[in-house]
């Protein structure tokens, strides 16, 4: 059966476009609506019924992307996270209306005039949020039903979809430990990320549970970190990493990282200092993203984090916030892992 992903691709459109044009959406071009209403009819697309209920005034959901780099909002894992956002509320029969903001110092006109019933935001998980009162942004985000994904930022408040980082720790752990490595080590150029350290301190935890010696070689992070977050490769830095490992760590044949992005810099700085990655160390990541890891040898092990199935229980968690605003925040909504075998460790 098709779908509203089917409809975007044969368009050639995004699927906010396509939500917008089969909610009758003003704000769309004659040339757009014309688009999706012919690969509407080519694909054999059938609208089901809006599932929105009673809790949507304005019938329009937010998304928000802000604090981040464009080079860090377009990594697959998020891109696929937004994707699987905008198609579950096009599922559900209301709008998508997103904005993307590197700083702090825009309000999106749709949140200025309030017209979202709620919000979906992607933030930076690097320094904190302004406390309240600080930012115009940020005070009106936190009057607003809210569901983070990807990660809850220091400081952050409401609910949050994302994936399971003590699953994914263990993971990681269990896969190096079982292959017969006692000597592991927990390498990330980005230093106090909320995210990355939960999987680190899950990664030593169960590594050293099951008899294993652990390394941990992490860039300092400065104290004021700047917004937009700068982008995530750093290939310099990770080659610090690496030789200081070597010389620290001599012993260490399995390395955990917590993300494809660094898996990357991992290989090739390996390969510069004539390392074979699943031969002389085996390395095990995170995110599964093709696009990042489709060129490297040999085929890397990593653990999906499954960001399709995040972004549509995110918007669950949404309308469900949207209808129970009187119960308690903070509510975790967490995504089981799976591990992607590769030849890599």
């Amino acid at each position: 059966m098709a779908t509203v992903k089917d409809v975007a691709a044969k368009a050639a459109v995004s699927l906010g476009t396509v939500s917008r044009v089969l909610n009758r959406h003003p704000a769309v071009s004659a040339e757009n609506v014309a688009r999706v209403m012919k690969a509407v009819r080519e694909v054999g697309y059938i609208a089901k019924p809006p599932r929105t209920g009673p809790n949507l005034r304005t019938g329009n959901l937010g998304l928000l992307l802000f604090g981040m780099d464009r080079s860090l909002a377009s990594l697959p894992v998020i891109a696929q996270t937004v994707q699987s956002v905008q198609a579950e509320i096009a599922r559900l029969g209301a709008n998508t209306l997103m904005a993307d903001l590197p700083g702090l110092d825009q309000i999106p006109p749709f949140l200025e005039r309030g017209n979202v019933d709620g919000l979906v935001v992607k933030g930076p998980l690097q320094g904190a949020l302004p406390a309240p009162g600080k930012n115009r942004l940020v005070d009106r985000l936190r009057a607003m039903p809210t569901v983070w994904v990807l990660g809850r930022p220091e400081g952050a408040w409401s609910d949050h979809c994302g994936p399971d980082n003590w699953a994914i720790g263990r993971l990681a752990a269990q896969r190096l430990v079982n292959k017969g490595h006692r000597h592991l080590a927990y390498v990330s150029v980005r230093g106090r990320h909320t995210m990355f350290d939960e999987r680190q301190a899950s990664f030593e935890w169960h590594a050293r549970a099951l008899g294993a010696a652990v390394h941990t070689f992490v860039s300092e992070r400065p104290d004021n970190v700047p917004w937009p977050l700068p982008s995530a490769g750093n290939q310099e830095e990770m080659e610090r990493l690496v030789k200081r490992m070597r010389r620290e760590a001599s012993k260490c044949t399995g390395i955990y990282v917590p993300a494809d992005t660094m898996a990357a810099l991992l290989f090739r700085s390996l390969a510069q200092l004539g390392l074979h990655v699943g031969k002389d160390l085996a390395v095990v990541s995170t995110n599964n993203e093709p696009p990042i890891i489709a060129s490297l040898t040999p085929a890397l092990t990593t653990i999906d984090v499954r960001a399709e199935a995040i972004g549509t229980r995110a918007v669950e968690q949404l309308l469900w916030r949207i209808g129970h605003r009187d119960q308690p925040g903070n509510v975790n909504v967490l995504q089981e892992p799976v591990l992607v075998e590769g030849k890599s460790g």
